[in-house]
């Protein structure tokens, strides 16, 4: 049973949450259970689309599960746990709340999709 995230990012800075601006469109990766893929987030690489070796987080805008297993995905950067929904980061801080965070690893459910401003560090399917 394999895991596939969809992804946008944009090709700058300054696109706003959930907005993936740009050229780039939408990129996957697919997992088993029990893998992790880090992504490259230096900057340099921005305007640069994954090509199934290499993959890129600069600049995430959304984030959607098409599998059917939960996939956990760390993001780099102050998130605003508002933006989330309820959801646990590993600081502790509960979702809805307003506050930031630095950093921040998310469990995405099946089906799931989230806006960011955030790079995508690591991408990993938990062991079933």
């Amino acid at each position: 049973m394999s895991a596939q995230l969809k992804y946008w990012r944009a090709d700058n800075m300054w696109a706003a949450a959930g907005r993936p601006d740009g050229e780039l469109g939408e990129e996957s990766i697919t997992l088993q259970p029990g893998q992790t893929r880090v992504f490259v987030t230096d900057w340099k690489y921005e305007k640069r689309r994954n090509d199934g070796t290499n993959y890129y987080g600069s600049h995430g805008r959304k984030l959607n599960n098409a599998g059917s297993v939960p996939i956990d995905v760390v993001l780099v950067g102050t998130l605003d746990t508002s933006m989330f929904g309820g959801f646990m980061v590993k600081t502790g801080m509960m979702g809805g709340l307003a506050q930031t965070v630095k950093g921040g690893r998310l469990r995405l459910t099946p089906g799931q999709t989230l806006s960011i401003k955030n790079d995508i560090a690591e991408v990993m399917v938990p062991k079933l």
